[in-house]
């Protein structure tokens, strides 16, 4: 249905005044200027016949929505004040709550880093078995040659005076 058509139908001369009171008073106040035109909003606007009065009241509005919202954080901010108590208590759980679980991350963390550590030591102890036997083996060999030069010279950097 073009624009053009909804107007034509939104026309006083075409709709009983009641019918365009429950239509007007349903819409939100942005759809009531794209769908009512000019004259019709401002006879509306005059207009307080009891069903209009009781539709609107009775239809919701974007301004009426913000009022209770409003109510609401005064409410909060009444409560707040009159249990002080509560309050000061929630925040201060809140608060060891909080350090309680940062406290259980640092147990974890330092239960991976202790494992972290075992696995280092056996790591380097492998290591220094595997650089011992390939010294015990070098010197081995070296000590076969019959010249001993090699020995010797192995013997001084590896530092050992045997």
């Amino acid at each position: 249905m073009s624009r053009e058509s909804k107007n034509e139908l939104l026309k006083p001369s075409l709709r009983p005044k009641a019918e365009l009171a429950f239509y007007y008073a349903t819409y939100s106040p942005q759809r009531r200027r794209q769908h009512f035109p000019a004259e019709i909003r401002s006879s509306f606007c005059c207009f307080r016949i009891g069903i209009l009065h009781t539709m609107t009241s009775s239809a919701p509005s974007d301004s009426s929505s913000t009022v209770p919202n409003a109510r609401k954080s005064l409410g909060f901010m009444k409560n707040a004040i009159k249990y002080k108590h509560n309050f000061i208590q929630f925040f201060a759980m809140t608060g060891i709550l909080l350090l309680s679980v940062r406290s259980l991350g640092q147990k974890y963390r330092m239960h991976d880093l202790e494992e972290d550590t075992a696995a280092l030591k056996q790591e380097h102890q492998s290591l220094t078995d595997r650089m011992s036997n390939i010294k015990r083996g070098l010197l081995h060999e070296a000590s076969l040659e019959p010249s001993g030069r090699f020995a010797s010279r192995l013997r001084l950097l590896f530092g050992d005076d045997s």
